[in-house]
């Protein structure tokens, strides 16, 4: 029996396609370098919340509405908060193992960028 060339070729594409989600999956589940320790901040609905270890060079939900209290960076990692989701707005720095109260009433996102 003899396959035609096009057909081979949509075989052989239909092949890699097949094996692409197995290596997405590998590469998502290798583990993500992470700040050590722990980054604290407040809102007046649920009081202190915190990230613990939280991955490097990943933008990540705080939701820090209405502000009540300070933001610590108890991280090896400096980080940059900012006022819309997905790191986006006005940002502000807070400094590796620093406290300090935030010029925004509401900080929605935070990064802790790779130097």
């Amino acid at each position: 029996m003899r396959i035609s060339r096009p057909l081979a070729a949509v075989g052989l594409a239909g092949a890699f396609a097949l094996a692409a989600p197995a290596g997405l999956a590998y590469a998502e589940s290798k583990p993500q370098p992470r700040a050590t320790g722990q980054f604290l901040y407040w809102n007046h609905n649920d009081g202190q919340q915190a990230l613990v270890n939280p991955p490097n060079d990943r933008c990540l939900a705080i939701n820090a509405q209405n502000v009540a209290g300070p933001i610590s960076n108890l991280t090896d990692r400096d980080a940059y908060v900012f006022t819309l989701p997905g790191c986006n707005g006005a940002a502000f720095k807070v400094f590796a193992h620093s406290t300090t109260y935030i010029p925004f009433p509401d900080s929605r996102s935070v990064l802790f960028p790779v130097d």
